[in-house]
């Protein structure tokens, strides 16, 4: 596993702002080509003709510990698709967002749109109609916690992630939240959404 010289909160906002601003060099390749991230010891997944993507396995700094993250890279028919990050169990949905609210409240509040299953335990904010943070919870009484950066951001992309999110989840009104019907990883969300002005 490599060890990124970076915080991955740093990552996150980059993410979230403009997921073609990540560069290559941040993840010590010359280029997310396929030949450079074979090199730097990327797995192949899917089939090189049609869909396929690279992934490493990385970790960043995170507050005082680490957060194990892999980074893919999306290809169609060797064209590049844009960039993804799953991320390992221990990273908080509330301390992320809290951390973003820190920085302009009023402005991302208004550009993010909650989407959950019907169970609730795994749901999605799309952020700008273009970026997914999908995230869940592993039992009723956790928090949630994020497991994939998704992006729609590339110049004449599909919007496939935004568009599985809204095939596939409901939107969340917090307006009409009930208390006593939801989970302790929701009724924390609703509080962190509640109070922000």
């Amino acid at each position: 596993m490599s060890y990124l010289n970076f915080d991955f909160m740093h990552l996150f906002i980059m993410f979230l702002r403009d997921a073609e601003s990540i560069h290559p060099e941040m993840f010590g390749l010359g280029s997310f080509g396929e030949a450079e991230l074979l090199l730097h010891g990327f797995d192949r997944v899917g089939d090189v003709d049609d869909y396929c993507l690279y992934e490493k396995d990385y970790q960043a700094i995170y507050f005082r510990s680490s957060a194990a993250l892999s980074l893919k890279c999306y290809f169609y028919k060797g064209e590049p698709q844009g960039l993804g990050i799953s991320v390992a169990p221990g990273v908080r949905l509330i301390t992320l967002l809290k951390h973003l609210f820190s920085q302009q409240p009023r402005d991302w509040r208004e550009r993010l749109k909650f989407y959950f299953y019907e169970d609730e335990d795994e749901g999605a904010v799309i952020v700008d109609s273009v970026t997914v943070i999908r995230f869940g919870a592993d039992t009723g009484r956790s928090a949630y916690h994020v497991r994939e950066l998704e992006s729609d951001q590339k110049e004449g992309g599909a919007a496939i992630s935004v568009g599985t999110v809204i095939r596939t989840m409901v939107s969340y009104d917090f307006s009409v939240w009930d208390r006593r019907s939801s989970s302790l990883a929701l009724s924390q969300l609703f509080e962190l959404l509640n109070n922000i002005h």
